[in-house]
């Protein structure tokens, strides 16, 4: 597995020793599988430890672990979800808000205003199903 995380790693040095920002996250998604098998078999390791007789150092490595994985959580979910994209290029949620108070139903709703974001907005709600019992929204371009 390192040796497959390594030949990601050197297949791709072709493509950033140009430079530029080609270094993003995307092309690191190639080498979760081995990671997630790296950390999994670590964790078997841990378990023969234990078996060993030595479980003092496995369960110091098994703490420390879970604490990394928390100050992962602590760190980036609420970024992405909480901050990040919380009303993201003007997009907010009031046409759900709307349709829950006043009982749309099976309607349709003509949303009035600029196509981004006051009808990109509402467009994200509409069903995959147009026969659904849920309320069809449509931009009212003009008169």
């Amino acid at each position: 597995m390192v040796g497959v995380i390594a030949a990601v790693v050197f297949v791709h040095s072709f493509y950033w020793f140009s430079g530029g920002p080609d270094f993003g996250a995307r092309y690191w998604y190639l080498i979760i599988v081995p990671c997630v098998l790296l950390t999994a078999r670590g964790i078997q390791m841990f378990d023969e430890r234990l078996e060993d007789g030595r479980p003092e150092r496995a369960y110091a490595a098994t703490l420390l672990a879970g604490v990394l994985c928390l100050v992962s959580i602590a760190t980036f979910i609420p970024w992405r979800a909480v901050d990040k994209y919380r009303h993201y290029r003007g997009m907010r949620p009031d046409i759900l808000r709307l349709a829950e108070s006043y009982d749309f139903g099976r309607s349709l709703v003509l949303v009035r205003g600029d196509r981004h974001p006051d009808y990109a907005s509402a467009f994200t709600y509409n069903p995959l199903d147009l026969q659904a019992d849920g309320p069809i929204y449509a931009w009212d371009k003009n008169a």
